[in-house]
């Protein structure tokens, strides 16, 4: 019986590959970027970069392959025309091997993430486009993808599971070095080779006898009913308690109503679509009613959603996250429209609208990225211009301290545009040529990565953070807030490879540094074992089960008061206070005693690493030797 369905699934597979022979080839050069990228992770930047390049290439073309196979099929194009519509979508794909550049442009994530849910809501509707009478031949089709979709999930999964269950036994009884790397590799191969080929292997061959389908998931029906419906409702209900608070209280939303109401209409819309072909039998006629009601609730929270939209847009302008807000707010409110107005009621306007819209956020003159980098650059200038920082609309050599509010405001600008848009978004505000000095950086970059035979990589980020660090440098902007001062201290013990002669029944040398994962000492004292853990403020001494927390702060609030350094002055380049420096003090000043269960301590501290700024102190590095005695 296992075996029949062995060979069955096989079957499938050779003949999907038949059926859609460029998705296959996509999603196998998908498969073997991700094998070169799993394999050469640690070893090249550009492998790296091309091959998530090719990977995001490739499930763009899969995906308008796909949506062209669809189309011409149940279209039933001619095999020239579909030819053509094959090698635009290929061209299409490539195209976007040379405009997608996710390791210098974090943006380019971004659209990538957009363009292909675009793509995916295309499937979903390009086979019916035009065809007003196959709503339920829509839904049927998505119904078998979305199906389709989840046993592909599962079967990818056992089988996933079991092939490293056999891989970590052939490991341990033939010590056969499989690494992690050999584990990524399979999950990419059946995530995206096995995936596709068993989803494209269930996709209906003759779409057009979908139209009489009326077969119905019964559990589908349930999870709507008693799941989606009353979690819609109690979404609705609590938004609309809110509304009432805020026009009795007549104060302005708060930022996570705007979540919540878009929560509310994906439940609401999701529910509907689900139980869509069950609208016209008698016994579901409170489906129709349903979603009347749904969308009349709507009008109200669509109000809330614009003014807490419209609050934050006028203080704060437009960020690609306010934008993509706006743009969710005007396509419900027009599918609303439609649903109350339109008698037709097709479904299909769903995808279709969401689509077009998602497309036209991502590029162009219009997209987020352009419109929230002008709203971006406009408030900056705003604050310019108040604080009497621009000279013929450029900006000139910051010379004095800013307000509290301005201050805040070009720090957080600053780096929100460089980040998101590069140095070069500034070039209007500007007087230098920023396309040339962002080619210095990244030259110097380049050279730095030399140095490292080219495996140090040279992310976005790296670019970024350097673009940010010459602007502080050549305008002496605020890198921090107005009245943030900060101190680098390295206290060594006079005449410190000195330790005076004390009896002791044991002698332990102490080098403790905090890092992301803090060093930690173990030692031993006869039968017992003593360890060290030392974090931003405090080191932690255990001798078997008694330990004590010995707290640095006092420690470095004493040594502060110890030492003066006359050089602490605003630096140049950032306007911040910072002082570093070496200071030498007597050895009491770096000495603390105290016991741990029945031993007692005396800790010679022989060299200590700390920080002070005006909101908090931390030790970086502690050395010294530790006298210890029952």
């Amino acid at each position: 019986m296992k075996l029949t369905s062995v060979q069955n699934l096989l079957s499938e597979i050779r003949k999907a590959i038949i059926r859609f022979p460029l998705e296959v080839t996509f999603a196998f050069i998908a498969c073997i970027a991700a094998t070169t990228l799993v394999q050469n992770e640690d070893k090249s930047f550009a492998v790296t970069s091309w091959g998530w390049k090719v990977m995001m290439v490739c499930n763009i073309g899969l995906l308008t392959a796909f949506a062209t196979s669809l189309y011409s099929r149940y279209r039933e194009l001619s095999k020239k025309a579909t030819a053509v519509l094959y090698i635009l979508s290929i061209a299409i794909s490539v195209t976007f091997l040379f405009v997608l550049n996710p390791m210098q442009q974090e943006r380019d994530v971004v659209r990538f993430f957009l363009i292909s849910f675009s793509l995916h809501l295309m499937v979903a509707f390009i086979a019916f486009l035009g065809k007003g009478d196959d709503a339920n031949a829509f839904w049927q089709f998505n119904k078998t993808m979305f199906l389709r979709f989840l046993a592909g999930v599962l079967y990818s999964a056992v089988l996933f599971g079991g092939l490293c269950a056999a891989m970590g036994a052939t490991k341990f009884l033939f010590n056969i070095d499989i690494t992690w790397k050999s584990f990524m590799t399979l999950f990419a191969w059946i995530a995206i080779l096995f995936q596709t080929l068993f989803f494209l292997s269930g996709i209906p061959v003759d779409l057009l006898k979908l139209k009489d389908e009326q077969s119905y998931p019964k559990g589908l029906k349930l999870f709507t009913q008693y799941v989606l419906i009353p979690l819609a409702i109690v979404y609705v209900l609590i938004l609309l308690s809110y509304e009432v608070k805020i026009i009795i209280e007549w104060n302005l939303p708060k930022g996570l109503v705007s979540s919540l109401i878009l929560g509310y209409a994906v439940f609401g819309i999701l529910s509907f679509l689900l139980i869509y072909p069950l609208r016209n039998q008698e016994e579901n006629k409170w489906i129709v009613g349903y979603n009347r009601v749904f969308y009349y609730l709507l009008i109200p929270l669509l109000a809330l959603l614009f003014v807490s939209v419209y609050t934050r847009v006028q203080k704060y302008g437009i960020t690609e996250e306010r934008y993509f807000l706006i743009i969710l707010a005007l396509w419900l409110t027009g599918i609303t429209a439609y649903f109350l107005l339109s008698r037709k009621q097709n479904i299909l306007i769903i995808p279709l609208s969401l689509s077009l819209v998602t497309i036209a956020g991502t590029y162009g003159p219009l997209s987020a990225f352009n419109i929230a980098e002008r709203s971006q650059l406009k408030q900056l200038t705003a604050v310019f211009e108040k604080s009497k920082l621009l000279k013929e609309g450029r900006l000139q050599v910051i010379t004095s301290k800013l307000d509290s509010a301005s201050n805040d405001r070009v720090i957080d600008l600053t780096k929100y545009m460089i980040k998101e848009y590069g140095l070069s978004s500034l070039q209007n505000l500007l007087k230098e040529d920023l396309e040339s000095v962002t080619d210095s950086i990244k030259e110097r970059l380049e050279l730095t990565a030399a140095k490292y035979g080219n495996n140090r990589r040279t992310y976005a980020w790296d670019i970024r953070n350097a673009e940010q660090e010459w602007l502080q440098k050549h305008y002496q902007l605020p890198i921090k807030y107005a009245d943030y001062s900060i101190s680098y201290k390295h206290i060594k013990a006079e005449n410190y490879n000195v330790i005076p002669a004390v009896n002791a029944d044991f002698i332990v040398l102490i080098n403790n540094t905090t890092n992301l994962y803090p060093a930690e000492t173990v030692s031993a004292l006869d039968k017992d074992s003593i360890q060290f853990h030392l974090s931003d403020s405090s080191m932690t001494l255990r001798i078997v089960k008694d330990s004590i927390r010995l707290n640095l702060i006092p420690i470095i609030d004493r040594l502060e008061k110890a030492n003066v350094n006359p050089e602490d002055k605003p630096t140049k380049d950032s306007g911040r206070i910072e002082a570093t420096g070496s200071f030498i003090l007597p050895r009491k000043e770096l000495t603390e005693e105290f016991k741990v269960g029945k031993y007692s301590v005396t800790f010679y501290i022989n060299e200590i690493n700390y920080r002070v700024s005006s909101h908090s102190k931390s030790a970086e590095r502690v050395e010294g030797i530790m006298m210890i005695n029952k």
